[in-house]
């Protein structure tokens, strides 16, 4: 499959969406792996091999190079000797890259009616009661969305979704918010952008202080 999305969404931000098709060999044998990488890779379970053949696949692609991707004393991914921001996401058979100058997050989550049981775990009940019945199902992914990416753009752990992620309101028939995490004394600010891909839903924001 060819890239579902692959845009410039501004001059130093770039947007990514690839379908995977179901031959990992294939995917696997445009990697460049050395013997660690290799030993590391079939140290893991299936799903996580997946993941992480995808993840270098994708990356190669936009960037047209071979990618080595490292991890911050947080967790948070970069790209070696590349000096931008990097966000991913991976739900089933789809996985979403943000790239850019600016710190982003990206998410993408399959439809999942359980969202609508544990949204009282990341909204307040009043942010609840004021989204469209009719559009429930995709609206609270939206927002999940936003406090996911989020997170991922700040990069450090201790962050409660609820209290801290703050989130304006979403209106599904929109394409665009705007949210804030505020913690302790200091704020970020982020605009939020969201779209639906088939059974999908996908998040991605962009620090704006």
């Amino acid at each position: 499959m060819p890239f579902v999305i692959n845009k410039k969404i501004s001059p130093s931000t770039q947007l990514a969406v690839w379908e995977y098709e179901s031959n990992l060999q294939m995917y696997r044998d445009t990697l460049d792996l050395n013997a660690e990488d290799r030993l590391h890779l079939d140290s893991l379970k299936l799903f996580r091999q997946k993941e992480w053949i995808l993840k270098r696949f994708v990356l190669n692609k936009l960037l047209d190079c071979q990618v080595d991707i490292v991890k911050d004393t947080y967790g948070k991914p970069f790209i070696a000797g590349l000096d931008k921001y990097i966000s991913i996401s991976h739900s089933n058979n789809m996985l979403a890259v943000i790239i850019s100058d600016d710190k982003v997050g990206i998410d993408i989550q399959d439809e999942q009616e359980k969202i609508i049981r544990i949204a009282p775990k990341f909204l307040v009940k009043k942010q609840i009661d004021a989204i469209n019945a009719n559009q429930l199902l995709e609206t609270l992914h939206y927002y999940w969305g936003t406090k996911e990416s989020m997170f991922k753009a700040y990069g450090k752990k201790q962050i409660d979704f609820k209290k801290h992620l703050l989130v304006n309101d979403i209106q599904s028939h929109k394409s665009k918010t705007t949210a804030c995490l505020k913690k302790h004394n200091f704020e970020i600010h982020y605009d939020v952008y969201f779209e639906p891909i088939k059974n999908y839903y996908l998040v991605y924001v962009i620090e704006n202080n």
